[in-house]
């Protein structure tokens, strides 16, 4: 296995410091289809496959499909080798590269929603920003163009019940890394740790990655579960409606007495802001603010993406 590019390099934070990369960007997206969750059944999974990609260099991966889901949201499929995968562990990211209009080169990072061991391919959501330098770019592939890919990039080491119990508060783009945790515990049946999932979006079309969601909570229904909050719901809206507060989570959400209990919060900067705070940088973690420091959290009990 290759060693890891954390996010304490200065490479790494020069990149993530910057508050317009999409890993934080707005609630806005569409539904994913119900294709990708087909699909990924047959995908076949191993545990210690060589990486197709190394953390000191950008290599090139073709794309081997892409589709939209909604009218600003693509599902992006890189090809791997055959025997490869991606290389890295929940929860992980990569970085994306391409040369810019004045020849200078641009990097995001990228959270990808297959599994990590998933081999010969990895699964991207790309919502476009009209403004954006890389999301348009993304876009603009097609089926055999080549996107340069560098990582993986250890967010957070999460091992088999090393927490008995999680909490994801995810706003819409906000959702893929800890898609990866719920994915995780959800798939590996000796894990018994227990993960309760809050999802917030503008509108129920903005709900990334539900069916998905729903199925793997299916998987532990004892053990896992999902409530999703839309701002702005429509007749047919059966979830929460508004925001995820602080009177909501003092009723709903674990206690910080609890024995072991980690939450982790990922989102844009508003939803940091009304959560937990910002971090300062990849690196710090910054204080604790917001609702979770309300209801009595300390550091240690959350991990912001």
């Amino acid at each position: 296995m290759v060693s890891l590019l954390t996010p304490s390099s200065p490479m790494i934070h020069s990149i993530l410091k910057r508050r317009n990369i999409p890993l934080y960007a707005g609630l806005a997206l569409g539904a994913v289809s119900a294709y990708y969750a087909t699909r990924r059944s047959f995908v076949q999974i191993h545990s210690e496959s060589p990486s197709a990609i190394n953390p000191q260099s950008f290599t090139d991966l073709p794309i081997k499909e892409t589709k939209f889901v909604s009218h600003n949201v693509k599902e992006i499929t890189l090809e791997l080798p055959a025997d490869n995968t991606l290389g890295g562990k929940v929860a992980y990211m990569v970085l994306f590269k391409h040369i810019g209009e004045n020849g200078k080169p641009i990097i995001r990072p990228y959270t990808p929603i297959s599994e990590p061991n998933a081999l010969g391919e990895a699964v991207f959501t790309v919502k476009a920003y009209p403004e954006g330098k890389m999301s348009p770019y993304l876009h603009s592939l097609k089926v055999g163009d080549k996107i340069s890919v560098k990582g993986p990039i250890q967010k957070y080491n999460l091992e088999q019940n090393q927490h008995k119990k999680i909490a994801l508060l995810g706003g819409g783009t906000g959702i893929t890394p800890l898609f990866q945790i719920l994915e995780k515990v959800a798939n590996d049946p000796n894990d018994k740790t227990n993960v309760q999932l809050f999802f917030a979006n503008n509108t129920p079309e903005d709900v990334i990655l539900k069916k998905e969601i729903d199925a793997l909570v299916a998987k532990k229904p004892e053990q896992l579960g999902v409530t999703y909050f839309v701002a702005k719901p429509d007749d047919s809206w059966k979830g929460e409606t508004g925001f995820i507060t602080k009177e909501y989570l003092g009723s709903h959400l674990f206690k910080p007495t609890e024995e072991n209990v980690k939450v982790f919060v990922c989102g844009p900067p508003a939803f940091y802001k009304a959560i937990s705070g910002d971090k300062v940088s990849p690196s710090d973690q910054g204080e604790l603010v917001g609702a979770l420091k309300d209801l009595s959290f300390t550091k240690d009990h959350v991990f912001k993406f």
